[in-house]
């Protein structure tokens, strides 16, 4: 019998390979198998009924206007080759975001590796400790089951593909790793605006690079030039997205007022969503934000605390440098938030797909304390690195067990769409009126999408008959799915 020599690098390479596949798809292996739901109707209308070549999207908004809208040509550019090479079979699509969402979890890996300020042992702990966490975080749920959203994960791979790659160029000084930092960037931006926040996070790490290294000003200077070419790319696309669509700075749904209360409300709804669903992150959620101002002093005394107690550690302000990147890559969703009170959508946490970037701090964060734990006891009793271990694996499935939860709840949904649409084309079949009327069509189940957007789309694209969409009228359900 033939053994597996462990110290092997192709073996090191191949286990790692398989090990990063397993934490992409075993936690989505259901919903490869999911119908299309809402929105990915209206997507797959366009992109089928469109005449227009592809490279005209990136002069105009997502429905081929000119007026409002959103501007994301790389949307445009995944829908049209998905729907070359799949047509209305939505397992293809599935896979791609979920090779999107594996995709990221190794750039996760490949960062930390390629970290400069911590040792090897202490890289490779942080590394798969973060990794596991990122890949079960319960908040990912939407974004890699909705396909209509393959906007985070998309973005997300050119984003850390961007700062892995601005990162080699920083280390080594390759123009190579640099110019793809740039192309990768572009890329990120042209798919989803929350890419605008590059320049903040990348430049916040060489100052944390400077601090650590007692860089002088001069060269700490020299560094921050790095990321001038990558903020003039951010402006530059929406100076184009203006002349487009219309829009610089404003949300397509209007203008964008901010407060600190609004702010604060929805860091900590995105934050809670990467550890609680349901009523648990409702609750506490609820709480933190009846309770604004308490709750705000008591926070601010406690990240004072812990500078004060983190000083002069070797490790220093690495966690803060996390949280603070947590909350710079919200920026552009600050206006948002995850409903933390009973409504109409029950248990609705629409909006968590936002925090699928922010997460990645703060998988970092989760990891590092982890890292940081083992390698302190590292001088102690097995016993201690053992509960440790033991700790951090309860953690985790208690992560995947949510996770779990609400990928079942997305294919129940698409289940339900399946269902409504089967149902809907037999009576339109049966039916030779010129209109119909549909009533109860439901919108969504937990905060799962079932048909708020798109039904018309659908049953355009799927039955034979050829149907006038103004003689359908839908009313949709008062009370969702159950």
């Amino acid at each position: 019998m033939m053994k597996l020599n462990l110290s092997d690098k192709r073996v090191k390479v191949f286990l790692s390979a398989l090990a990063f596949i397993v934490l992409g798809f075993l936690p989505y292996l259901m919903s490869i198998d999911n119908s299309f739901v809402s929105d990915d109707w209206h997507f797959l209308s366009i992109t089928a009924n469109s005449s227009e070549p592809l490279y005209s999207y990136f002069t105009s908004n997502y429905k081929g206007g000119s007026q409002g809208g959103s501007y994301r040509p790389m949307v445009n550019v995944f829908w049209f080759s998905a729907y070359s090479l799949f047509g209305l079979n939505p397992e293809g699509y599935h896979i791609l975001n979920i090779i999107f969402h594996t995709l990221n979890i190794f750039l996760i890996f490949l960062i930390i590796k390629n970290l400069p300020w911590f040792s090897s042992t202490k890289k490779k702990i942080l590394a798969w400790s973060s990794c596991i966490v990122f890949a079960f975080l319960p908040n990912h749920a939407s974004a890699v089951n909705w396909i209509s959203v393959i906007n985070d994960t998309m973005m997300t791979s050119f984003y850390l593909g961007a700062l892995f790659s601005l990162l080699k160029a920083f280390k080594a000084g390759s123009k190579l790793y640099y110019l793809l930092s740039l192309l990768l960037l572009s890329l990120s931006i042209l798919t989803k605006e929350m890419a605008l926040t590059f320049p903040l996070i990348s430049g916040l790490f060489i100052c944390f690079y400077a601090v650590k290294s007692k860089t002088d000003w001069k060269n700490f200077l020299r560094k921050i030039l790095y990321i001038v070419p990558h903020g003039l790319i951010i402006l530059s696309f929406f100076v184009v997205r203006y002349y487009t669509i219309g829009l610089f700075l404003s949300s397509y749904k209007g203008p964008v007022y901010l407060s600190f209360a609004k702010i604060y409300r929805s860091v900590t709804s995105f934050f809670l969503s990467n550890f609680l669903i349901d009523e648990p992150r409702m609750i506490l959620t609820g709480f933190l934000n009846i309770n604004f101002l308490a709750s705000t002093i008591a926070l601010c005394c406690i990240i004072f605390l812990g500078i004060i107690i983190t000083k002069n550690r070797n490790w220093s302000y690495f966690p803060w440098i996390l949280g603070l990147a947590f909350i710079l890559s919200l920026i552009p969703v600050f206006q948002f938030n995850i409903n933390f009170t009973p409504t109409l959508i029950y248990m609705n946490a629409e909006g968590a797909r936002y925090a699928y970037l922010p997460s990645v701090f703060v998988a970092v964060l989760v990891g590092f304390i982890f890292a940081k734990s083992w390698v302190f006891l590292r001088s102690n009793s097995s016993q201690a690195r053992l509960g440790l271990l033991i700790g951090f694996c309860s953690i985790v499935s208690l992560l995947g067990g949510q996770l779990l939860v609400k990928n079942f709840r997305w294919n129940t949904a698409s289940q339900v769409a399946a269902s409504t649409l089967s149902q809907t084309k037999e009576i339109l079949n049966q039916n030779q009126s010129d209109g119909v009327v549909l009533v109860g069509k439901p919108d969504s189940y937990r905060g799962a999408f079932i048909f708020r957007n798109g039904f018309k789309e659908a049953l355009q694209l799927t039955t034979n008959r050829k149907i006038n969409l103004d003689k359908i009228l839908s009313i949709w359900a008062g009370t969702v799915y159950k």
